[in-house]
């Protein structure tokens, strides 16, 4: 028998092949927790505190293989058969010799789906909608959306984001959550290098664009060629303790570069010290190279 975790990022679905027992089901006294039927419905739940994780895995003398397994609001948890020891496994879950039939009760679960971003939200600089610090996830910024993860619903990253309003910030990339279906952006603090993290899609409000006078230009050079392909011009906002905008790492993350091209890695972009205290009207060369294809 393995150790008996509290939690895991290790998350299941069930396939309606085996009910949940308050023990693995050979044992004496085994009760029925949940049935097939009854765990499948869990599978449909648009609520993510009905999402389960692995904890423990016991094994019997006929080499059958049974996960303690228990839901994200700890209010369901039980055994559940997952194979046997000869099957080919990969991760938790067991397959048949075809490597395609789960033959247990169990399958693998991710709570966040990827959601691409579009044009807009790639290239656009953006303000907070709801600077403030309630804990209802258009306000503040988070490490996870709501429960996507067994803490439940994620502490917020800091207490308050009205100091950050006039905060520049960009769009790394956007995530659904499975269960409920919404939309969440992990956005980036332009001006303080250190605010990052999720909030629901529609917390942020488009910045009009700004002359270069305003703001920082930044112009994209092959690195190859040493000739610039695109520039953009970023709103400026200080960063903290200094008088100009540091947008050596943050920058890094923005997603409007030309298209075939990433960010020079050996540099993150920007050559030595230039982007961190960058004044208002200031010129920027940020380095890119073709991808390879």
């Amino acid at each position: 028998m393995s150790y008996n975790l509290k939690q895991s990022g290790n998350y299941v679905s069930f396939t309606g092949n085996n009910a949940l027992y308050t023990k693995a089901a050979p044992l004496k006294g085994a009760k029925v927790v949940k049935t097939k039927q009854q765990l499948l419905e869990l599978n449909q739940s648009k609520a993510g505190q009905d999402t389960f994780m692995y904890l423990r895995s016991a094994y019997t003398n006929h080499h059958t293989v049974y996960y303690k397994v228990m839901s994200f609001d700890r209010k369901i948890k039980g055994w559940i058969y997952a194979g046997k020891t000869s099957d080919i496994q990969s991760g938790l879950v067991h397959y048949a010799k075809d490597k395609k039939t789960v033959v247990g009760g169990i399958n693998s679960f991710e709570t966040l789906q990827n959601s691409p971003l579009n044009d807009l939200e790639k290239n656009e600089f953006y303000h907070l909608k709801y600077p403030g610090s309630k804990n209802n996830g258009s306000e503040l910024l988070y490490q996870l959306p709501f429960w996507c993860g067994p803490d439940g619903k994620t502490k917020p990253n800091m207490k308050s984001t009205i100091k950050y309003r006039h905060d520049v910030f960009i769009i790394e990339n956007a995530m659904t959550r499975t269960r409920e279906g919404d939309r969440w952006l992990v956005i980036h603090d332009l001006s303080n290098t250190n605010i990052v993290g999720y909030i629901k899609d529609g917390s942020l409000i488009p910045m009009h664009s700004v002359p270069a006078t305003e703001g920082i230009t930044v112009n994209y050079v092959d690195k190859a060629t040493n000739r610039p392909v695109k520039s953009v011009i970023v709103p400026f906002a200080k960063s903290p303790k200094q008088a100009g905008m540091n947008l050596k790492t943050s920058f890094f993350d923005y997603n409007g570069l030309p298209d075939g091209y990433t960010a020079d890695d050996d540099s993150l972009g920007f050559k030595g010290n230039s982007a961190t205290n960058a004044i208002k009207g200031a010129t920027l060369n940020y380095f890119i190279v073709k991808q390879v294809k």
